[in-house]
């Protein structure tokens, strides 16, 4: 690297079940059609499966702190949107973990803003609560597009009695909460789990949530999370990342009458989805498997029977220590499974961790923390069609209006989050942004971002006289950058070459 100007700094629970009952309740879900699936002895089994999975699931909690005095946060980068008409994106991180991954987070900060013109901002935090995060979060209210945690940043929690039949109380990981900024979240006993919710309902914000909590299995949570950040830049950047296109509509019983997979036809622009569904075909935890690991799909849709740690698929189950081994060409899924998506339920894999953080090209999972799904699934892909995955994940929560009444979009669907990273749009070519050579005859009109990041397959360069603006960062990457005569970058700017490009 070499600087023009002045130098820059931005930089298993393994549980053996002989009965046919017992073996169904290790799959919670099917308590929606419990007077049919389950009898009386299986719910209690159920009951204690879930708690095993899940301690303290059936039972209130004691008062938790909203606030903590040693609580601190950090404004750690800042790059303005590159017109007054972009939005604000905000990452928060930890302390330690920027510190760790401050080149990488930078790196991701560059790249969104580089493809969407986003204005960036980076925060660490210490200590912060679920409620100091939401303060944090509507510090930057005005014009935010969304948010993405990186790392163990707390969760919210809700609860509800009964539950689809369970006795007691269930609670689990609402990241609703943070999209929702102006509506009224109620903790009617005081115990720190939310268990209403008034008001403005709607989320305004996306949300995603990159942490390797409860993944001890896969690996230390700094590793896992840079090569999930290298992941995202490669599918920006490299052609080698993209070369899948086609969609699996992979749906057990229970579910055959609907999830249609003509919703799923325009994700990709080659219109082709595999229909794979019980009654018209054979489904197994090898077909699964074989399919997601070696079908070249771009993107998986799975409605099955689940725990945080098993999908039922067919006559046999599919568990997280499998799919935390897969080495799949799906860019992203939608696990219509219950709970599949709750990091809280085990210490060292649970299935939608398993989906993001395995050797494949998975760069975001959606799926829920509790019993239920993303019910009304034709909002969410017709946006996903047209925008990345957090703006038609927002977009499927908006269109709930009218559609389900407040009791049942809890049941059904306030554990719905997004894992991974929100920005991915799943039509995104490497061509729309890499360009062979680059020639710059004058300082890009119409920007006014603080970071200009062009980049090149083989070649930049500039003609002569190119001026950089005052208090702008500017930053080349191709193989061969040549400098026109006449450059000119003035103190309080800064200028850097990177020799790595993008790949067509």
């Amino acid at each position: 690297m070499k600087d023009i100007c002045s130098l820059i700094t931005i930089c298993i629970l393994s549980i053996s079940l002989s009965t046919h009952c017992i073996a169904q309740a290790l799959h919670s879900d099917q308590s929606y059609n419990a007077d049919s699936l389950l009898d009386g002895s299986c719910f209690q089994i159920d009951n204690i499966m879930l708690n095993a999975v899940y301690p303290e699931a059936s039972m209130k909690t004691n008062y938790i702190n909203n606030s903590r005095d040693s609580y601190t946060h950090t404004l750690r980068l800042f790059y303005t949107p590159k017109t007054s008409s972009h939005l604000y994106y905000l990452i928060i991180t930890t302390n330690s973990l920027y510190n760790s991954l401050r080149k990488e987070i930078t790196r991701y900060a560059e790249d969104v803003h580089a493809i969407y013109g986003y204005g960036i901002f980076v925060e660490s935090t210490e200590n912060a609560t679920h409620v100091q995060l939401k303060t944090l979060i509507q510090n930057y209210q005005n014009n935010l597009a969304g948010t993405l945690f990186i790392g163990d940043v707390e969760e919210a929690m809700f609860e509800i009695d009964n539950d689809y039949g369970h006795d007691g109380y269930r609670k689990w990981p609402c990241d609703l909460y943070f999209m929702d900024l102006n509506g009224n979240w109620i903790d009617n006993d005081g115990n720190g789990i939310f268990d209403g919710h008034t008001g403005h309902i709607k989320p305004e914000i996306f949300l995603g949530r990159l942490s390797g909590k409860g993944l001890s299995s896969i690996g230390n949570e700094v590793e896992i999370i840079r090569r999930q950040l290298q992941k995202s830049h490669n599918y920006w950047w490299k052609s080698s990342f993209h070369n899948n296109y086609k969609v699996l509509n992979y749906i057990n019983h229970d579910w055959t009458d609907i999830f249609d997979a003509s919703e799923l036809s325009t994700i990709f622009s080659t219109y082709y989805v595999d229909d794979i569904r019980y009654g018209t075909s054979t489904l197994s935890p090898i077909d699964y498997l074989d399919r997601i690991n070696y079908g070249g799909y771009g993107f998986t849709q799975l409605a099955a029977h689940s725990t945080p740690i098993s999908h039922e698929i067919g006559s046999g189950d599919v568990y997280a220590s499998t799919i935390k081994n897969v080495d799949s060409s799906n860019y992203a899924y939608n696990l219509f499974c219950c709970s599949a998506c709750n990091w809280l339920a085990s210490n060292s894999c649970y299935l939608g961790g398993a989906y993001l953080f395995n050797n494949g090209q998975t760069l975001a999972v959606v799926g829920t923390t509790k019993t239920g799904g993303m019910k009304g699934t034709y909002s969410f892909y017709s946006n996903l069609s047209n925008q990345h995955i957090g703006k038609a994940f927002l977009e499927w929560w908006k269109s709930f209006d009218g559609y389900l009444s407040l009791n049942d979009r809890i049941s059904w669907s306030y554990g719905m989050t997004l894992l991974g990273d929100p920005t991915i749009y799943l039509k995104h070519q490497v061509s729309d942004y890499c360009v062979p050579h680059l020639q710059l005859n004058s300082f890009p009109q119409g920007d006014y971002s603080n970071l200009i990041l062009q980049k090149a397959e083989s070649s930049i360069t500039t003609s002569q006289n190119f001026v950089i603006p005052q208090d702008v960062n500017v930053i080349f990457d191709a193989p061969e950058i040549t400098i026109g005569s006449g450059f000119y970058c003035p103190v309080g700017s800064t200028f850097e070459t990177r020799p790595e490009g993008c790949e067509l």
